[in-house]
């Protein structure tokens, strides 16, 4: 969908034709058009932390895109990394009705808690499907400092025009949006809170965690616009030798 991938596709199909591909594209070409759709976020997006608002692209960005419009509001309360387990007596939304809150929490997994195995037992994607159960408005996730790819890169990535094939569906409506933001702005998250970011993650690493509610209203605005592109494939073969085969 942009003028460098037509480039790199017919330098590829130059390719196939010196190494003697046959073209298996259109038109007896080695060219295969593909269409996308590209989705941009708008200037009517924005993230509203009392009256204090964050930086698109900078501060913050969604993940994904294809979750669609949104347009939310709630009070924010900080879950840690939101476990819930019976087995380890760790309770993390412990009290706390989420429905219609803005929920924050940090990105797993938690210290002492190998990433093999957090990711094998999917815990992330388990604990935000608890969280979408419990009608949270949105899930705002943050860093610790610890993260292999931590929110500044996601946000740098998932904030730029995002490709998926024209006929993929979205989320369904009821997910909420879920964003990632920066160490800089998760510090206007707990500014009201009576603690300091650092200090509600060093809170957080403990057992006896419980939600701490940070005193401000979030009002979050995703505002997209979709059109189609269309690609290359780059598409040869190699014509065998048994005419069998032919």
């Amino acid at each position: 969908g942009q003028p460098g991938g037509d480039r790199a596709a017919a330098w590829i199909a130059d390719k196939f034709k010196s190494y003697g591909l046959k073209p298996l594209g259109d038109k007896g070409s080695y060219l295969q058009k593909v269409e996308f759709k590209e989705t941009t976020a708008t200037q009517d997006t924005s993230f509203l932390v009392g009256d204090q608002m964050l930086v698109y692209g900078v501060d913050y960005g969604f993940l994904p895109q294809n979750n669609g419009n949104k347009n939310v509001s709630g009070e924010m309360v900080f879950v840690s990394y939101g476990v819930q387990s019976k087995q380890a007596g760790i309770n993390m939304v412990e009290g706390v009705d989420l429905s219609g809150k803005v929920v924050v929490m940090t990105q797993g997994p938690p210290p002492g808690f190998p990433e093999p195995e957090w990711d094998k037992q999917k815990a992330n994607m388990l604990i935000l499907m608890s969280l979408v159960s419990a009608r949270a408005a949105a899930i705002v996730i943050i860093g610790d400092g610890e993260n292999e790819h931590p929110p500044e890169e996601l946000i740098s990535y998932f904030s730029r025009r995002q490709l998926s094939l024209g006929d993929e569906q979205g989320y369904p409506p009821q997910v909420p949006p879920f964003i990632y933001v920066s160490g800089a702005g998760a510090e206007n998250l707990f500014a009201k809170s009576g603690i300091t970011l650092k200090q509600a993650l060093e809170q957080g690493t403990s057992r006896a965690f419980k939600p701490v509610d940070l005193k401000q209203k979030a009002k979050i605005v995703a505002k997209y616009e979709s059109k189609k592109v269309t690609s290359s494939n780059v598409v040869g073969y190699l014509e065998g030798s048994d005419p069998k085969l032919k």
